[in-house]
């Protein structure tokens, strides 16, 4: 027989078939925040693009754009990210992209929680260490790729000193909502749609695997 526990993810919603911008404000509405920060790519924060359409739409709701979030998290970009925030009195985090992004955001959180300033701190919150921080500042995330990683409350950071990827959890990590918008994918690249969908077979794939290894020890 196999044994252990889970702990679903603390999301309080899934929001599809609205205007992405209709559904962050609503949802800011309903968690009294006034001040939000985007948070997403150099790539997707053009003149012409779906962030630069968000922020028009939200108008003075948005407090600003975080857009140096580059692949695999790194660290640093977490505490800028961070730094940003808290120089905007965000109130809400709002991100917008693929896995990077989100476990970005995710990570944030924690050093927002901890009022950790450096990339050096950020390693302090890997595994339980985050687990006894008090949540604060919270996120929504709007996805643009198929990783999934919205749905989850654990993140992955990368340490570029050590060039590994390091995980970080806590109950509260995972997005207060979701955002399904498929017009926010229209600029996604065919490649990375793709890449991402696999990876999410990929992960559903290991999981089984591993859950018979356990249930066979």
């Amino acid at each position: 027989m196999i044994t252990g526990s889970h702990r679903f993810p603390t999301m309080e919603e899934v929001i599809y078939g609205q205007l992405a911008a209709d559904a962050v404000a609503a949802l800011a509405d309903a968690f009294g925040a006034r001040r939000l920060l985007l948070v997403t790519t150099r790539s997707l924060h053009t003149p012409d693009g779906e962030v630069a359409a968000l922020r028009a739409a939200l108008g003075v709701r948005c407090v600003g754009v975080f857009s140096a979030i580059r692949a695999h998290s790194p660290r640093e970009d977490v505490v800028a990210c961070a730094d940003a925030a808290r120089a905007a009195s965000a109130d809400l985090l709002v991100a917008l992209g693929g896995g990077s992004v989100i476990d970005a955001v995710k990570v944030v959180q924690l050093c927002l929680w901890g009022d950790v300033r450096a990339a050096e701190g950020v390693g302090a919150l890997v595994g339980r260490g985050a687990r006894e921080l008090k949540p604060g500042v919270r996120m929504i995330a709007l996805p643009t790729t198929l990783s999934a990683a919205e749905f989850t409350p654990f993140a992955g950071v990368t340490d570029t000193h050590r060039r590994a990827k390091e995980g970080y959890g806590h109950p509260m990590l995972a997005p207060r909502a979701v955002v399904l918008d498929p017009r926010l994918t229209l600029e996604t690249p065919p490649a990375l749609w793709f890449s991402t969908g696999l990876k999410a077979v990929d992960h559903a794939v290991v999981s089984r695997i591993e859950g018979r290894i356990v249930a066979s020890v």
